[in-house]
């Protein structure tokens, strides 16, 4: 009998492993495309994008500013905001926003006070994570018990709806959404999704009694948020995992995740998804990141998410197809 066919299997065999082991080299040299590395012990609490540097919040309630080509520091704005106890700051039409569990402030630059902010009623449901020139794709989170992303086209105003527990990002391909899901409850969780056409989706309708309205006597948390997986594609949903961000590289989609095991500390990786599972690609816990923080900033392609633990804090910069890290170092000097 002839061996051939053994031995073409064996060949096959060979290159797919050398081709795999390749293809993990290439990401492992060059998935973090930069590191900043600053002598400032302190803690993030939360980071947005402001004016082409980054704005963060400390553990202390102070505010400073980061370069993003340089690892400069800028403590011009620093503003105390002990007493008001922001839970995260946003950037909204240039103005920067503290919030508070139950209220919200802006920073008037020209009394360079906190003063109390009202946001805008707008047509689509929850705070917006992306928008294209056809969609405004927003989200709300009740946390355990539910959350949703809404797609409003923008010429009809009409929305539809999925189930989104809890919404941290949309990238978008030629052919389809591609979202994140993530809630860190218990072991964590994760769900990865494809949205290929919105209006496939349940139709939104909104409640009659939204959370917090005065005319309802009881609202019961979650009872507002979707329950329909009509129309989503999922790629992959998981126990034991968090996934912080997700962004192209080489024309792939990777996943930042933290993954948690009874056996082993937890490790935050960058993934892939294979056969509806989340597959470690690269560990960056050798940077000092051990895991992030439930702040995460998520906006048209642009996702930043913080880390804080004894040694180190700082946060992970996602964008443009890159993945840049920004480490604090928590000794003091």
């Amino acid at each position: 009998m002839s061996n051939t066919p053994f031995t073409l299997i064996l060949s096959l065999i060979a290159l797919f492993i050398s081709t795999a082991s390749h293809a993990q080299s290439e990401i492992n040299d060059n998935i973090v495309s930069s590191v900043h590395r600053f002598t400032l012990n302190v803690g993030i609490r939360s980071v947005v994008p402001f004016h082409n540097r980054f704005l963060c919040l400390d553990d202390k309630g102070s505010l400073f500013l980061v370069s993003q080509n340089s690892s400069q520091i800028d403590s011009s704005i620093k503003k105390s905001a002990l007493s008001l106890d922001f839970q995260e700051i946003r950037v909204i039409d240039d103005t920067i926003v503290g919030v508070e569990r139950f209220q919200s402030y802006f920073f008037d630059e020209m009394t360079k006070t906190w003063k109390q902010y009202k946001f805008k009623k707008s047509i689509y449901p929850g705070d917006l994570i992306f928008q294209d020139n056809e969609y405004y794709i927003s989200s709300t989170c009740s946390g355990e018990w539910g959350g949703t992303i809404y797609f409003t086209n923008k010429k009809t105003g009409k929305a539809y709806e999925s189930i989104c527990t809890c919404a941290v990002n949309v990238i978008k391909v030629p052919k389809y959404y591609n979202v994140t899901a993530s809630l860190a409850h218990m072991s964590g969780f994760a769900t990865i999704f494809n949205v290929r056409n919105p209006t496939k989706l349940k139709v939104y309708r909104a409640p009659k009694t939204p959370l917090g309205s005065k005319s309802a006597k009881f609202v019961a948390i979650g009872s507002n948020e979707s329950n329909s997986w009509t129309g989503v594609e999922k790629l992959a949903d998981t126990i034991g995992a968090t996934c912080a961000g997700s962004f192209k590289y080489k024309n792939a989609l990777l996943y930042l995740v933290e993954h948690e095991s009874f056996r082993e500390p937890p490790s935050i990786w960058i993934d892939s998804i294979h056969n509806r599972k989340l597959v470690k690609l690269y560990n960056l816990t050798h940077f000092g990141i051990l895991g992030t923080d439930d702040d995460c900033y998520s906006y048209n392609g642009v996702t930043i998410t913080a880390f804080d633990n004894k040694q180190f804090s700082g946060f992970i910069y996602i964008a443009d197809n890159k993945l840049e890290l920004y480490i604090f170092d928590r000794f003091k000097k």
